[in-house]
């Protein structure tokens, strides 16, 4: 890394290396620095031009603060010393307030527009069909002999079935779980909450059905499905307050991408 570079642009070098080829700069293969040096000169371009072109305005300390927070940890194990910290941090919210600027100008999505896209798109919003759920855990304590948990666990199943209401107990009693103490009471679970494996069981599950047994690498497992709640669409009027929030980041984003790829002709300070 050059030493001569500026503490930003060390920066900057360091958390791109790390975020697309997660290893520093010098050690990115040679026959991907070509692709990571054109991504950096252009975000260091970019970055210059903002900080030259465009003052910071009255929430550069406050924005700064919560860069020097963030990135403390990352900065401590890469040797930028305190002064070279908050200069990066200056420099990160100076080019933060102007992008939040230039987002502010983006054309907001109006009515017509916020309604049709939520009608196109109205399965984003409903909450997906939910399980309540009770569940005894028997871990093993030798993965190739599971024989004991076995006989225990199918003790366990032999109590529910002839008394369906000691489900809790026997949670209480035997589940490893630590929903034990609630007795064995999970709550209401959405699709992919779950291991794979527990998941689909309770998914298949009728209410106030008793699963089979469910091997995991954890264990044995026992659910109990107690009460279903079906998918049910967000009230419209939430709903279209998300759909706009979202169209309206996406202009945003927009306009700032738009407005990046212009700056680099800008002749002269704005």
């Amino acid at each position: 890394m050059n030493t001569a570079q500026l503490p930003w642009q060390r920066f900057a070098a360091l958390q791109l290396a790390k975020r697309h080829w997660q290893c520093l700069p010098e050690e990115i293969p040679v026959a991907e620095q070509s692709a990571f040096q054109a991504q950096l000169t252009r975000q260091m371009a970019l970055e210059l031009a903002i900080c030259r072109h465009y003052p910071a305005d009255n929430t550069v300390g406050q924005l700064a603060a919560l860069v020097r927070k963030e990135q403390a940890g990352f900065m401590d194990t890469h040797g930028f010393t305190h002064d070279e910290q908050q200069a990066v941090a200056v420099h990160q919210a100076h080019v933060t307030s102007v992008m939040n600027r230039v987002a502010r100008k983006a054309p907001p999505p109006d009515d017509q527009e916020v309604v049709a896209w939520y009608q196109a798109n109205a399965a984003r919003f409903c909450r997906p069909a939910q399980r309540k759920a009770r569940h005894i855990l028997l871990t093993c304590d030798n993965d190739e002999d599971r024989a004991p948990e076995r006989a225990q666990i199918a003790a366990i199943v032999q109590a529910v079935t002839e008394s369906p209401g000691c489900f809790a107990d026997q949670a209480l009693r035997f589940s490893h779980c630590p929903s034990a103490m609630e007795g064995g009471l999970l709550g209401w679970i959405s699709p992919g909450l779950l291991y794979p494996e527990l998941d689909s069981c309770l998914f298949s599950l009728e209410k106030g059905q008793l699963s089979e047994v469910v091997e995991t690498v954890l264990g044995l497992h026992l659910l109990l499905c107690e009460d279903i709640r079906p998918a049910e669409a967000l009230d419209e009027a939430v709903a279209l307050e998300k759909s706009r929030a979202w169209l309206t980041e996406q202009a945003r984003k927009r306009y700032q991408q738009q407005w990046l790829s212009s700056l680099l002709t800008l002749p002269a300070a704005h």
